[in-house]
């Protein structure tokens, strides 16, 4: 306990937290002022590690949505990493003429080893469109690039500005 109302506690691990392993604590029986006893409640976490070049793919990009229908952009994580998108970013043509890209997440957001995120303007169209996929995996992102219908160029940028991968597609596709 932390603090003098105790109502703040520290946890401390007698091991250190090691990078590609999956954590959870649960805490149960903890009390109110009132005595109400909480249930038990459980957190999942994990030690994130930098996402590098070849970890994560473009693995599928809507360019060309269905009337009604929007854009999404999805990426895979091929790597043994669990990678923080926090600061990460997804651009289009304005990215190679220019450096424009549009971050994904100011927050932490963390794709595991052999995952896919799909990133969309609105996740509940995408939803709907899809609906065989487990919208927990679809990411609603209000600035995401649009891509032109006939040709143009998907990228993924890291925090500090550099080109993770790169996808130049065309209508043919």
């Amino acid at each position: 306990i932390i603090n003098e109302r105790g109502s703040k506690a520290r946890i401390t691990s007698v091991t250190n937290i090691e990078p590609r392993v999956e954590y959870s604590i649960s805490l149960s029986g903890f009390s109110d002022c009132s005595g109400n006893t909480s249930q038990a409640n459980e957190v999942n976490f994990v030690l994130a590690e930098p996402g590098l070049s070849g970890d994560l793919l473009l693995s599928e990009i809507l360019f060309n949505p269905r009337s009604g229908g929007v854009d999404f952009v999805e990426i895979y994580n091929q790597s043994e990493k669990f990678i923080n998108l926090n600061g990460w970013a997804i651009g289009n043509d304005d990215f190679t003429e220019s450096g424009i890209s549009r971050l994904i997440t100011e927050e932490n957001l963390i794709i595991p080893p052999s995952g896919y995120l799909a990133f969309t303007k609105d996740k509940g169209i995408t939803t709907s469109d899809y609906p065989n996929n487990s919208s927990e995996f679809i990411i609603e992102i209000d600035d995401l690039p649009t891509f032109p219908d006939s040709e143009g160029t998907v990228v993924l940028v890291d925090p500090d500005g550099n080109l993770i991968e790169q996808f130049d597609y065309t209508d043919d596709l």
